[in-house]
């Protein structure tokens, strides 16, 4: 699985390193709920907790895809005779992650509307049915070009499992955990496709994944899997006969191997650390991504720049403080009763002036706009989440405190069992 090509791609070409960090954390969301449905103790249902928390936390598109990839797995994987048992551990596992995440989901939701993201002026680059795989558009979009290729390397460098699981799967359909990664890994490749379209229009928010190949990230641990499984049969292969398709299968995969040396690997943009520690340093007073700014907000290029922290024409500015959440100045007397501020106007700043709030409001350029007082004051501005971010922060911690006291006290029992016997 880490040297899929798809999984390689992620670190060495597309810089996708939140989606690398998800996709590192998938396998254990797959293999907890793989053990929730073969055991009934509870440690497995905490730790299908703190492993879905991680995976919300990392990467929400990989969050959307691994949710339903997890579902479709569950349901080929439960037994019948355990049927209601079975679902409602895997739903207070589930529920126990999204307790542990719940400080940002929570937020993200309901601040969701407050941000450009796709919504404001959408850019068909993000629109998912300009990039599907092995569509039409895909020959004059970049990137879904390059994920061609690459789900072409993964089709080779997974072929050597797929060829032999196929066939047992014809020979016995006993085995339930390969049989439903099969299906798995079929039906996720299938909805990178256009063949998948009347999916993505139904699924509320799947839309919003932007990137169809993205389901690659699926296939491939599925792929892994049954590669892995394979193996010994690779070796009774190789010990009776090899035939001229086996020698096929070899070669796919040895072209998809080399695919993935010179053209991931190799063809990376590698940059020294006495280059990079300086871009590091230039990039935090760099423009931002545009799809992150409050939707009053204008583009980067559009937006009048401030000379100053506070600008109130000719009354005097002394700066106090200032940090990401909490700025103080002092503001000298005069006439001039709005002054513009450095910050973006979103709805959960607050000036006060002598504990009394100040009015504020966006700009044109969408930057925040506070009405002072005539007389010389001093302005507290402050980001003040509601109440129901503290209840959330709550709730998460003590989601993590039971998924921790749970792995300590497991520890400790099965020390004093081995201690005993």
């Amino acid at each position: 699985y880490a040297l899929a090509p798809y999984r390689l791609n992620e670190i060495y070409q597309a810089s996708l390193l939140s989606e690398y960090a998800a996709c590192s954390v998938l396998p254990f969301v797959f293999a907890f709920v793989e053990r929730v449905i073969r055991r009934k103790s509870i440690y497995e249902v905490v730790g299908l907790g703190a492993s879905y928390a991680l995976l919300i936390l990392t990467h929400l598109p990989i969050a959307v895809i691994g949710s339903i990839a997890l579902a479709i797995y569950a349901l080929l994987r439960v037994e019948k005779k355990a049927f209601w048992s079975t679902i409602t551990r895997l739903a207070l596992g589930t529920t126990l992650g999204l307790a542990a995440s719940s400080f940002f989901w929570t937020s993200m939701l309901a601040e969701l509307s407050w941000i450009k993201g796709s919504g404001a002026n959408p850019n068909p680059y993000y629109d998912y049915r300009l990039n599907f795989l092995f569509s039409p558009s895909a020959l004059t979009n970049r990137n879904t070009w390059y994920a061609n290729l690459l789900a072409l390397a993964m089709i080779g460098f997974l072929l050597p499992g797929i060829a032999f699981l196929v066939r047992s799967f014809k020979r016995d359909k006993s085995n339930r955990a390969m049989n439903a990664a099969l299906v798995l890994l079929l039906v996720t490749f299938l909805m990178a496709t256009p063949l998948s379209k009347p999916v993505w229009a139904v699924v509320p928010k799947l839309s919003e994944v932007q990137f169809p190949w993205r389901w690659l990230s699926v296939t491939s641990l599925m792929g892994a899997m049954l590669f892995a499984a394979s193996i010994p049969k690779w070796r009774e292969q190789f010990r009776n006969r090899l035939r001229p398709r086996d020698l096929a299968v070899g070669l796919a995969f040895a072209l998809s191997v080399v695919f993935i040396g010179t053209q991931i690997i190799q063809d990376c943009e590698y940059i020294s650390r006495a280059k990079f520690e300086p871009m590091a340093q230039d990039v935090r007073g760099a423009a931002s991504f545009k799809d992150w700014l409050p939707v009053w907000a204008r583009d980067f290029n559009n937006v009048e720049k401030l000379t100053a922290k506070v600008e109130a024409g000719t009354r005097p500015v002394t700066i106090t403080a200032w940090e990401p959440e909490r700025r103080t100045f002092h503001l000298g007397a005069g006439t001039e009763n709005t002054l513009q501020v450095r910050t973006y106007f979103y709805p959960r700043w607050t000036a006060k002036a002598d504990g009394r709030l100040l009015p504020t409001t966006a700009t044109a350029d969408g930057l925040l706009l506070i009405s002072a007082p005539a007389q010389a004051t001093d302005i507290q501005l402050a980001f003040e989440p509601p109440a129901r971010v503290h209840l959330f922060e709550l709730v998460t911690a003590a989601s993590w405190i039971l998924i921790i006291g749970s792995v300590l006290w497991a520890t400790i029992t099965t020390q004093r069992r081995s201690a005993t016997s």
